[in-house]
């Protein structure tokens, strides 16, 4: 048997031409059924190959920041981080905080080797970070690219950190302006 566990959703079942109401079970016939009204279906989410501020980001999900780094939900219409892929993200003057052991931007987590990771640059955009390195592709020859979505000659980023801001035993190809402010090793990326 079946059942409709749908709330104010009937349930048309193969060739019957009677519907299921919404919490009723009946029998199956000809082993098929065919979904005329119910939830709508929620595409199962992709985790992306990177983490921002230790959180898990999601394949085509949008993401706010406010100035202190926090990460929230954000809209087509209202966003600062966009996972454009599993490999490829856009930060749109989005603010990046990251405290402790917790790498601001980390494209390692997956150990995937000579991947590259697009970081899309639209406006002001900001890495707070704390730990050694804000942004990491750690030590599987991955690419780090760094550019301005488009023509956006506006485009920019600007990096808070420490010993090796940017970090890659990959290549690292900037092709945005990128300022580093690095607060305690003359080092500023390797790769």
């Amino acid at each position: 048997y079946i059942k409709n566990a749908n709330e104010g959703h009937y349930l048309k079942v193969g060739t019957d031409t009677k519907a299921i109401a919404p919490n009723v079970k009946t029998t199956v016939k000809n082993n098929s059924l065919t979904i005329t009204r119910g939830d709508a279906y929620t595409t199962p989410q992709v985790a992306a190959n990177y983490t921002i501020a230790g959180q898990t980001m999601y394949v085509g999900k949008y993401y706010k920041t406010d100035v202190n780094g926090n990460i929230t939900d954000g809209t087509a219409q209202d966003y600062n981080i966009y996972c454009d892929s599993k490999n490829d993200f856009t930060l749109n003057n989005a603010t990046i905080s990251s405290t402790g052991t917790d790498v601001a931007i980390n494209t390692n987590i997956r150990y995937e080797t000579n991947v590259q990771h697009h970081i899309k640059l639209i406006g002001t955009n900001r890495i707070n970070n704390t730990f050694k390195h804000a942004i990491s592709a750690g030590s599987n020859s991955s690419t780090i690219i760094i550019e301005g979505v488009g023509n956006a000659s506006d485009a920019s980023l600007t990096i808070n950190g420490n010993f090796l801001p940017i970090y890659s035993d990959g290549k690292v190809i900037i092709n945005a302006e990128v300022v580093i402010v690095n607060t305690t090793d003359d080092n500023s990326f390797k790769g």
